[in-house]
């Protein structure tokens, strides 16, 4: 028997799970969503709409111009620490939020077979970046992807890598430009709507947490000074082999909890001890 306070439940689990990783991370780094397309002559019902929550209640902005970025199944934002948008990332490319253009440099991201194949369309993968905001000491901004392409002997495609692409957010008066991209920073067969992020209790460093395809396994790794280190990985839950682009992975905001859905898996919650 369901009883309501389960459905309940299920209900802020799944609100929480369709909301972007980056807003999760801090208050004012997610505070701004954009969805939609549009460039300069898009007139129509799908333009380019921005979601600003930075004021605490939700503000609508229509948007055109720029570059035709597709903000679909792989879309992710970063605002500053006064909740202004900064850039955004499709799957392809990397945008800036003054003249929504792409970042220089910012171009060809998860270069491979299924970019090419997707490249004028939507990609084809769902939450699979993270963006970890500059240190206090530096304008780099880092923002981690996971790429889907084939691997021989795999029928589907999965995560080959974890790529890492940086961003200098002084450069070119602010629009950014792209200092190194696609460092593949972890090598594996990972599952592609597994990525997520949490603050370290030091309130400095990073958590990220990604996941094999084909088994419970995650792996954890610590960003420290902008580095990453892999810390371990850890046997957890149950999962069969898993072949899902549409799901998603999020901490909850005190990060005492870890949440996963896929189609295969369902919905798995696991909570720090």
């Amino acid at each position: 028997m369901v009883t309501n306070e389960i459905k309940t439940l299920f209900k802020v689990i799944v609100l929480n799970i369709c909301v972007s990783t980056t807003f999760l991370l801090s208050q004012s780094h997610g505070v701004n969503w954009i969805l939609g397309f549009a460039n300069n002559n898009d007139t129509s019902v799908f333009g380019r709409t921005i979601f600003d929550f930075s004021t605490g209640s939700l503000k609508l902005t229509r948007n055109s111009g720029g570059y035709r970025f597709a903000l679909g199944f792989e879309n992710n934002s970063f605002s500053d620490e006064q909740g202004k948008l900064r850039y955004f990332y499709d799957g392809f490319r990397l945008g800036n939020a003054i003249d929504y253009n792409i970042v220089i440099n910012g171009d060809t991201l998860n270069k491979g077979i299924i970019w090419q194949t997707y490249n004028g369309a939507l990609y084809p993968i769902s939450d699979a970046s993270v963006f970890i905001p500059p240190l206090k000491e530096d304008s780099i901004l880092l923002l981690f992807h996971l790429s889907l392409d084939f691997v021989p002997g795999i029928q589907y495609p999965i995560s080959p890598h974890l790529f890492l692409t940086r961003v200098n957010m002084e450069s070119n008066n602010g629009k950014g430009k792209v200092i190194s991209k696609n460092e593949p920073v972890f090598n594996g067969t990972l599952l592609p709507i597994v990525l997520s992020a949490c603050r370290h209790s030091n309130g400095e460093d990073w958590w990220i947490i990604c996941k094999n395809y084909k088994g419970p396994t995650y792996y954890k790794f610590l960003i420290h000074k902008n580095k990453l280190f892999n810390s371990d990985s850890q046997i957890i839950g149950n999962s069969i082999l898993d072949y899902s682009t549409v799901g998603n992975s999020v901490f909850s905001p005190d990060g005492r909890k870890f949440v996963r859905i896929s189609n295969l898996d369902g919905l798995q919650i696991f909570e720090r001890v």
